[in-house]
């Protein structure tokens, strides 16, 4: 740890062989696991990082935030009252809120989870395997377990198993423009 140039909390728990690179901070109760690599320029508050994650650089990890072990949080990601599952990447420019990740997903870049709307906080669930392909946003949603989704805007109040159905934006040329 670079005592000098890292900055964290008297209540702050680390575990044995963890790297924590220049340029930290880790606010009030943080747990940090064994074997973890902090990368710099990370922001940790009140979350509980498990055993062997690589976090950042410049990741953004907020209250109620807990990793599953071997998680993978990138540069520019995000998290927010959220679980993560074993195994799971999230590897860079995402923001996942209020959101329940299974084990051994793969959220891509540019994703976004939005849980309100305008009346009341949902918690987006990701099931064990799942892909979610770049540029994607979901709201108010459950993916089921090993899904794809590439880059698709989903948004979803009331669903099944049997009747997911994303609502897919309309791409394609528009006249007039010079």
């Amino acid at each position: 740890m670079h005592q000098k140039r890292s900055f964290y909390k008297k209540d702050t728990m680390i575990g044995p062989d963890v790297i924590i690179e220049p340029n930290v901070i880790i606010a009030s109760n943080v747990s940090i696991a064994k074997k973890c690599h902090i990368k710099s320029f990370c922001y940790l508050e009140a979350c509980s990082i498990g055993e062997n994650n690589i976090i950042g650089p410049f990741a953004r990890i907020r209250p109620d935030t807990v990793t599953d072990k071997n998680v993978k949080l990138g540069n520019f990601v995000e998290v927010k009252k959220s679980s993560i599952g074993k195994g799971t990447k999230i590897s860079h420019l995402s923001y996942i809120g209020d959101t329940l990740i299974g084990e051994n997903a793969n959220i891509g870049a540019g994703t976004i989870t939005c849980n309100f709307d305008g009346y009341k906080k949902y918690k987006t669930k990701i099931g064990s395997g799942s892909f979610i392909g770049s540029n994607s946003f979901s709201s108010t949603i459950k993916h089921w377990e090993k899904h794809n989704y590439r880059g698709w805007f989903h948004n979803y109040r009331k669903h099944s198993q049997r009747q997911l159905k994303p609502i897919k934006s309309e791409t394609g040329n528009k006249g007039g423009w010079s």
